[in-house]
């Protein structure tokens, strides 16, 4: 079980990895510094705890691999550290009750309760309260970066219509890539002379990259430093000179060396992936009754009022009349519960899915989201052809999240070139 739950916890916000602090360590760990951050530390110890639960996540997850020599998890957690120095200069800090509510989520998603999971995770021989703190800190990041990054983007309606442009001809499908990337960089006025120097170097420490990888390429690809990530892109987002090259490369293959105006390039072709605007979409009309959760005490008591309604509707009460009586969301309860057509992406992911599973009459058991419980019923859906204001706005999404990360890593980049790190020479 406990497999389940770090995947989940691990995977369940967003991308950052938590972050121990060594001023929260007993004095009996305190066993040398590695770094220095900003007049903070990171200890051995520190370090010895992420690999472990790297470890954890190996063991856990068979797809999960490990992408971290000790010299590059460091490099994290100091990036980390800046990141918590930030979210406290800004005050950005979130209460005791919402970190409670998202560890009520993590143990639900695994079966458990909230002391059944503490259980578990000191099985493990990790410290329920350095896993609690390492959430609490996953919840900041977030908060920091959306008010640091995401509250700042903006996508023109020009980048709209390019997109839009861009995939007219493929039923607005975004093919999107997963690349790595090795660079020798062009020095200024370089002769034609250089350029061929520099391409045996390149074919060179290339040949001897290679011979370092093992079977399977795509978790050795992230131990070789000369590759640096590009992440997800879409067609659109790289170099003309690169798609050709990319459409006609299978998973886990490198391309030939490229020439552009500012170097040679190798790729490396992670993985692929479609996202799709299709142009006839699936839409569904539902209705509701909601309970919220006043506090993370009463959860099972509003869990079992939701299952007693739920009953009271099987067994033949209006729907309509308990939504009236009952649901917390009065927008929608005046109207017996109905919340009108929906798109995909309308309402919260719990939501979403349960109605997508659901046959048309049917009532769903208690969902929980974000909001409290729902309990749910299709009254009918059908498919609807993609207004062009409803194109644009998934296309926008898109856009959102493909720029989301890269301008979050040119934060992060902007933030460390900002700070003062001394990396120090201790026992790990």
């Amino acid at each position: 079980m406990i497999k389940k739950i770090f995947f989940l916890t691990y995977f369940f916000l967003y991308s950052f990895p938590v972050l121990l602090n060594a001023t929260e360590l007993n004095d009996d760990l305190l066993d040398g510094v590695l770094a220095v951050v900003n007049g903070e530390i990171i200890l051995a110890s520190d370090l010895r705890y992420e690999l472990k639960k790297e470890a954890i996540q190996l063991s856990s997850n068979p797809q999960y691999t490990r992408n971290s020599s000790q010299t590059v998890l460091l490099d994290k957690m100091i990036n980390e550290l800046i990141l918590v120095q930030r979210a406290q200069n800004l005050q950005i800090d979130v209460t005791p009750d919402v970190v409670e509510r998202v560890m009520l989520d993590i143990a639900k998603r695994g079966g458990l309760s909230l002391k059944q999971l503490q259980a578990e995770i000191e099985k493990q021989g990790l410290n329920y309260i350095r896993f609690r703190k390492g959430i609490e800190k996953e919840l900041i990041f977030t908060r920091l970066r959306d008010v640091e990054v995401e509250s700042q983007l903006r996508i023109s309606e020009n980048e709209i219509d390019f997109f839009l442009e861009f995939h007219a001809n493929n039923n607005l499908s975004a093919d999107e890539v997963l690349l790595s990337q090795f660079k020798a960089p062009f020095e200024k006025n370089i002769s034609k002379k250089g350029k061929e120097s520099l391409k045996l170097e390149v074919i060179s420490k290339f040949s001897k990259l290679k011979s370092q990888l093992e079977d399977n390429r795509i978790s050795s690809i992230k131990k070789l430093n000369d590759f640096v990530s590009m992440g997800w892109r879409s067609y659109d987002r790289l170099p003309k000179l690169f798609v050709g090259k990319i459409q006609v490369l299978n998973k886990g293959e490198f391309s030939e060396i490229i020439e552009s105006p500012s170097g040679f390039h190798i790729l490396f072709l992670e993985d692929r992936r479609s996202s799709i605007i299709e142009k006839e979409v699936p839409v569904f009309k539902a209705r509701h009754i909601l309970l919220k959760i006043d506090s993370p005490n009463n959860e099972s008591t509003v869990q079992r009022r939701a299952l007693e309604l739920r009953d009271q509707v099987i067994d033949g009460d209006s729907f309509s009349d308990l939504a009236i009586r009952y649901s917390a969301d009065k927008g929608s309860a005046v109207k017996g519960g109905e919340l009108g057509w929906a798109y995909p992406g309308d309402y919260v992911a719990e939501f979403e899915k349960a109605v997508m599973q659901l046959k048309v009459g049917e009532i769903s058991q208690p969902i929980r989201s974000i909001f409290g419980f729902h309990i749910i019923e299709l009254i009918d859906r059908r498919l609807e052809p993609l207004t062009k204001e409803r194109q644009r706005k998934m296309a926008k999404t898109i856009l959102k999240e493909n720029k989301l990360k890269e301008t979050t890593d040119e934060w992060v980049r902007e933030l460390r070139a900002n700070s003062y790190v001394e990396i120090k020479i201790g026992k790990i």
